[in-house]
């Protein structure tokens, strides 16, 4: 993390999930992201929990987003404040019914990220598309997909792809 940096507080009612203000920040710029890549809208889906449950329908195209852990990163220290940065890790998962939806869907996520990435200037907002998230920035330009794509089950009707996304946010230290 640079030292020296002023923090990104959330603003407005309340606190929203890292989950679905990611989730959000996908979808909202899910068309507008290489729109020469033309896919069908996947089915965005949104949990806290560790793990997730696919649609019942196994061919289902869909992306899921989920926290997978958090961490704290060593203290920055501000000229007037004193703040704690953290890591979050969200997982993303991709369940597609043929392998070009899959890829074109990791390619739309890599390029959203690296597009609309947040800095000293940018912010993400949260899915009310008004307020500011608590977002500083992502822990890397583009995420690296686990290749080649899981396939689950001797009968699978769909195939898998999984990333993690670290997310990088400072709090203040009381």
């Amino acid at each position: 993390m640079p030292p020296q940096v002023e923090p990104h507080f959330e603003t407005g009612s309340g606190y929203e999930s890292l989950v679905v203000t990611i989730g959000k920040f996908i979808e909202n710029n899910w068309a507008a992201t290489n729109p020469q890549l033309a896919s069908p809208v996947p089915d965005f889906l949104y949990s806290d929990q560790a793990t997730h449950n696919w649609p019942a329908q196994s061919g289902k195209f869909a992306i899921a987003f989920n926290e997978a852990g958090q961490e704290e990163v060593p203290e920055n220290t501000n000229s007037t404040r004193d703040f704690a940065g953290l890591k979050d890790m969200i997982r993303i998962d991709i369940q597609a019914p043929i392998i070009q939806y899959g890829n074109i869907a990791v390619d739309k996520i890599n390029n959203i990220i690296l597009i609309n990435r947040p800095n000293s200037v940018t912010r993400i907002k949260k899915s009310n598309g008004t307020d500011n998230s608590k977002i500083w920035c992502f822990g890397v330009a583009q995420i690296k997909w686990e290749k080649p794509p899981i396939i689950q089950g001797l009968n699978a009707k769909a195939l898998y792809w999984r990333a993690y996304l670290p997310i990088m946010w400072l709090k203040a230290v009381v």
